[in-house]
């Protein structure tokens, strides 16, 4: 099975560098334009199923990915962005609070605030979904070709569950920026990535 993990296009929060977690944040017009020119890019790619977070730079990625397959999108609740608590809508560069430096910096120091998530319960649901999903349908089609739409944050922690990273590497490797590409091969119980922040436009 081959796995394809793209964060969302770009939203006029990504261009003011603003952390979004689950605010619900449109994709901007130029946001539009790169899921489209990625669309283009992938569109030889016979995707058997896709997965997306619900929110909607996530959701519309994915429709425009789809372009006119006949493949209906999967909603899961456990691809949704992490959510930052009281960080939501802040420019990091612009706050002096190392906690929400150490998320990416040092993200085993840190802690998670006003009902933010922490890195504990992010493993979690991103193993339940790689242990829930991912495998099994490997498993049972092993030719499947899917796609997965998500975000920058929570596309690492699945990334971290297939790799087997600690939390203290949760950040290593190429940051993926907007409609970059992860992808990966399932074969015999074992996980191969293929291409690390492959761009389709």
């Amino acid at each position: 099975m081959k796995l394809y993990i793209i964060r969302h296009g770009e939203t006029l929060w990504n261009k003011e560098k603003r952390l979004q977690g689950r605010t619900d944040i449109e994709l901007s017009d130029e946001g539009k334009r790169i899921a489209s020119l990625s669309s283009e890019g992938m569109r030889n790619i016979p995707f058997s199923h896709i997965f997306s977070s619900p929110l909607k730079r996530a959701l519309l990625t994915a429709e425009i990915i789809r372009a006119d397959r006949p493949v209906d999108i999967v909603k899961d609740n456990r691809l949704l962005e992490v959510c930052f608590g009281k960080y939501e809508g802040q420019v990091i560069s612009k706050t002096d609070d190392s906690n929400i430096a150490n998320f990416f910096k040092a993200p085993e120091l840190y802690h998670p605030e006003g009902g933010g998530e922490s890195y504990k319960d992010i493993y979690a649901r991103c193993t339940s979904f790689v242990d829930e999903v991912l495998i099994p349908l490997s498993k049972k089609e092993p030719h499947a070709e899917v796609l997965i739409s998500g975000h920058g944050a929570i596309n690492k922690g699945i990334i971290a569950v297939l790799m087997n990273k600690p939390v203290k590497e949760y950040w290593s490797g190429i940051f993926m920026d907007n409609c970059a590409v992860n992808i990966f091969e399932f074969s015999d119980k074992n996980v191969s990535h293929l291409e690390e922040c492959k761009y389709f436009y």
